[in-house]
C-alpha cells in the first residue's frame, strides 16, 4: 500500500529516524487523544479539578510597575491566569468542582542561557536559566488538604513564538524582563497542571505516538510495507474516542504482529528489525490495553532484540515510560480512595493527633449495637498509635448522657459502619510481603476490619483497607467460612490452581479462570469473578 506519510492531515505526523547503523527501523510520530487512568487512583472518584494560579506578592510587586496598585495587581494576575487555564479547557468554574488543585508561585529569576547560541537548529526560541519555586495544594470539595508540595522549576526554559502570551496581566508589567519572566512562569504553571490532571483524573489527553516501520520495506521486504495502513488505522481508531478501554480495541493489530513473528522468512532476510518493529509495537498496543504482563514479557524481548548505541538500546530507552506508566497506576489501583467530601462530622484537633468525626454505628459479637460517631485519628510527628490495629474508637453517649470515647477491641466486633462504608471483622493471615509495614504475628490468622465491597448470598468479596497502612488486598469469604479464603503463601503460590479448586461448583468462573479472563491485579476483576458466580 502506497504511503501517505505527507498527506495525513494538517501535518499531524513527521518522520523520525533512528540513526543505527542498518537504519531499517524508523518511527512516524502522530498525535491522538488516548484515555489514560489517573496514575494516582485514590484520587479517582474525582472528575471534576478546579484550577487555579496565584503569586506571592513580593514577587508581583518586583515585576509590575510602579503605577499599579500591588492588590490589584495580584487579582488581575488571578484572572489572568484563570482565563488561560480556560484555554486549555481545565475547569476554572468553582461550582462544579470535585477538587481544586492551586499552584502558589513564590519566587522567580530568570538570566539568558549562556550557551543558548549553541544548541544549534533545537533552540528556535530564547533559552533562560531559571531559579523558582512553586507549592501546590490539592484540596477536596469541603476545603481539606490532601497534598503540599514545593516544587523546583526546570533549571532552564525556552520561550517560542508558541509561548506566547496576552493578557491584561502584560500591561501592568514594568519591563520586557518582567514580560519573559510572565511567559516562563505561565509556561511553568501550566505544565506542571498538566501533570498533576493526568495524576488525579481519568480522561482522554492527546498524545504523541510514535510507531515504528521498516524502512524502506516496500523495496526490501514488500509484505511489510502495510504497517504503514495498520498504523493510520489505529491513530483513526484512537481519534474517535469511542472507548475507554481499549482490551478489544487492540485485538486485531495484536494477532497481526504476533503472525509477524511466528511465520517464516527466506534467509536473506534481516530478522532483527522485523523483531524490532513488532516487539515495539506490541508494547505500545499492550500500554493501551493496561496490560502490564504482556508489556514486561514484550519489554523484555524488546529489550534483546534493540539496537545499542553509545550503550543506549534506543528502541527499548522509548517504551520503558509505558511500563512506568502501568506500574504506577496498579500501585495505587486496589487503595483506599478519597472521598469527595470526606468532612461530614467534626474535625478537632487534642493534645497529640487530630480526629475526624463521622456518625455510624457498631455491632458487637455479644450482639449489641451501638450508635455513635466513629474516630479516625492522626497522631503527631514520631508519636505511635499503640491502638492501631487492636481496637475501634468510636464516641457515645454513657448512662449519664455525656459524650465520651470509647475503644473497642476488633476481636469483640462483628460489623460496623460510617460513611456509608460497612466493615465485617473476618480472620486473615497476609504473607509476609503483604505485611511489611505493620507487625503482625505471621503464624496464625488474626482479626481484621475488612470493608465490604460486594455482597452477595453466594459470597463476600472484601478489602483490607481500615487504618493508616493498609495490605489493601482483596479477599472473597463465603457463607459458613471462619475465615477468608485467599490468604496466605500457599495461595499466593498456587493461586491459579486454588482458585480453579475454590470455584469447582461454577462452571461459567472456571471457563473464565481457564481463559484468563479475570484481571485479578485489580478490585475490579474480583466483583466480575464474583458476579459471575453469584449468578
Amino acid at each position: 500500500m502506497k504511503k501517505q506519510l505527507v498527506l495525513l492531515a494538517a501535518g499531524a505526523m513527521a518522520l523520525v529516524s533512528r540513526q543505527g547503523l542498518s537504519q531499517t527501523v524508523t518511527y512516524v510520530n502522530y498525535k491522538a487523544p488516548v484515555f489514560r487512568h489517573a496514575t494516582n487512583q485514590r484520587f479517582s472518584h474525582h472528575r471534576q479539578l478546579f484550577f487555579m494560579a496565584d503569586i506571592n506578592p513580593a514577587l508581583c510587586n518586583q515585576m509590575v510597575s510602579s503605577a499599579i496598585k500591588k492588590d490589584s495587581a495580584q487579582a488581575i494576575f488571578q484572572r489572568a491566569a484563570a482565563e488561560e487555564f480556560e484555554k486549555l479547557k481545565y475547569s476554572t468554574v468553582k461550582d462544579s468542582l470535585d477538587m481544586s488543585v492551586a499552584i502558589m508561585v513564590r519566587d522567580l529569576d530568570i538570566t539568558p542561557y549562556q550557551g543558548a547560541a549553541g544548541l544549534g537548529s533545537f533552540n528556535t526560541g530564547t533559552t533562560y536559566t531559571v531559579n523558582g519555586n512553586v507549592t501546590e495544594y490539592v484540596f477536596n470539595r469541603s476545603g481539606e488538604p490532601y497534598v503540599q508540595r514545593n516544587i523546583k522549576l526546570p533549571g532552564t526554559v525556552t520561550l517560542t513564538e508558541a509561548d506566547a502570551i496576552v493578557t491584561p496581566f502584560n500591561k501592568v508589567l514594568a519591563n520586557n524582563k518582567a514580560v519573559d519572566m510572565y511567559r516562563v512562569m505561565m509556561k511553568c504553571v501550566k505544565q506542571i497542571a498538566l501533570e498533576r490532571k493526568k495524576v488525579l483524573a481519568d480522561d482522554f489527553y492527546e498524545e504523541e505516538i510514535s510507531l515504528p516501520i521498516i524502512y524502506r520495506a516496500k523495496k526490501k521486504y514488500p509484505e511489510f510495507a502495510a504497517i504503514d495502513s495498520l498504523n493510520e488505522a489505529l491513530i483513526h481508531e484512537l481519534k474517535k474516542k469511542d472507548t475507554k478501554d481499549y482490551t478489544a480495541l487492540v485485538k486485531p493489530y495484536e494477532k497481526t504482529y504476533q503472525q509477524m513473528l511466528q511465520q517464516e522468512y527466506p534467509k536473506d532476510y534481516n530478522l532483527k528489525p522485523i523483531k524490532v518493529t513488532a516487539y515495539s509495537q506490541l508494547a505500545y498496543l499492550y500500554y493501551l490495553a493496561s496490560d502490564t504482563v504482556n508489556l514486561k514479557i514484550t519489554m523484555d524481548s524488546l529489550y534483546a532484540n534493540s539496537y545499542k548505541f553509545l550503550g543506549a538500546r534506543t528502541d527499548y530507552d522509548a517504551r520503558g515510560p509505558l511500563l512506568k506508566t502501568l506500574t504506577g497506576y496498579y500501585a495505587s489501583a486496589n487503595a483506599r480512595k478519597y472521598p469527595l467530601d470526606s468532612t461530614t462530622g467534626q474535625v478537632r484537633d487534642k493534645m497529640f493527633s487530630t480526629q475526624k468525626l463521622a456518625e455510624g454505628w457498631i455491632l458487637l459479637t455479644e450482639g449489641d449495637t451501638i450508635k455513635g460517631r466513629h474516630i479516625e485519628e492522626k497522631f503527631a510527628g514520631s508519636i505511635l498509635n499503640l491502638d492501631a490495629g487492636i481496637y475501634i474508637k468510636y464516641e457515645i453517649t454513657n448512662e449519664k448522657g455525656k459524650q465520651v470515647e470509647k475503644s473497642y477491641k476488633v476481636n469483640n466486633i462483628k460489623s460496623f459502619g460510617y460513611l456509608n462504608r460497612l466493615f465485617e471483622v473476618h480472620k486473615f493471615k497476609p504473607t509476609f510481603l503483604q505485611s511489611k509495614a505493620l507487625s503482625f504475628d505471621m503464624l496464625k490468622a488474626k482479626s481484621y476490619p475488612l470493608e465490604v465491597i460486594y455482597n452477595s448470598p453466594k459470597i463476600k468479596i472484601l478489602k483490607e483497607n481500615y487504618g493508616d497502612e493498609p495490605t489493601n488486598m482483596i479477599l472473597f469469604i463465603r457463607p459458613g467460612e471462619t475465615e477468608v479464603a485467599n490468604q496466605g503463601r500457599d495461595w499466593e503460590k498456587k493461586k491459579e490452581e486454588m482458585l480453579k479448586e475454590y470455584f469447582k461448583d461454577s462452571p461459567a468462573v472456571l471457563s473464565k479462570l481457564a481463559s484468563n479472563s479475570y484481571d485479578l491485579k485489580t478490585e475490579k476483576g474480583y466483583l466480575q469473578l464474583a458476579e459471575d458466580y453469584s449468578k
